[in-house]
């Protein structure tokens, strides 16, 4: 949508499906590129509108509820209710999955949650993951990843996730329903945590 554009509706640029897809959200790269999520769990990745997806990424059946794009683009967060899907969208050295056909080399998602011993202790009986988001800033290279469900805010060590350590995360029990959760400019020690009735600045280790 442009507003600069005549007409009514403002639209700049469409691509339509004969089928439905089924889009359920959507999120951009800093190169133009975005992605889609959808009720089945499927991921797609274009270079830009108008055009098919380059490619199209099975999904593990939970739909999509938000996506986000780390700054160099070679990595995407994918929220589905129980679980966070950590996707690496670049392979062959410097290719993308958003401007080339991945083929043979789509990856293996990650997959992100709490261990029962946890959802026990801090009494999540039912997992409804809020946004996940990576650490954004200056610095071009991102660290951690953050997240919330019920009054637990959960923040992943990124670096030890792509090493393998799925597990390797911390729990603070904020006392109140979060509603949204992002990390302070430039600062992937500080977490800025929304409830209903405040916002609070979490410092993390």
């Amino acid at each position: 949508m442009d507003r600069r554009v005549n007409g009514k509706n403002k639209i700049a640029r469409e691509k339509s499906y004969k089928s439905a897809i089924n889009f359920v959200t959507a999120g951009v790269n800093v190169s133009g590129g975005f992605a889609t999520g959808s009720m089945n769990g499927e991921i797609r990745l274009y270079k830009e509108v108008g055009q098919i997806a380059k490619t199209l990424l099975p999904g593990l059946g939970e739909p999509i509820i938000a996506l986000d794009a780390s700054l160099d683009s070679k990595w995407l967060l994918a929220t589905c209710q129980t679980y966070i899907l950590v996707v690496k969208t670049s392979f062959d050295e410097d290719k993308l999955g958003y401007t080339h056909r991945m083929g043979q080399d789509k990856p293996t998602p990650i997959k992100l949650t709490l261990k029962p011993q946890d959802r026990q202790k801090y009494k999540l009986r039912v997992l409804n993951f809020r946004p996940a988001r990576f650490n954004n800033g200056s610095q071009n290279e991102e660290v951690a990843i953050v997240s919330s469900s019920g009054d637990c805010l959960i923040t992943w060590n990124f670096k030890l996730v792509q090493r393998g350590h799925f597990s390797a995360y911390k729990v603070t029990q904020i006392g109140e329903q979060i509603v949204d959760n992002q990390f302070m400019y430039d600062n992937p020690s500080a977490v800025l945590v929304t409830t209903m009735s405040q916002l609070n600045i979490k410092k993390k280790k």
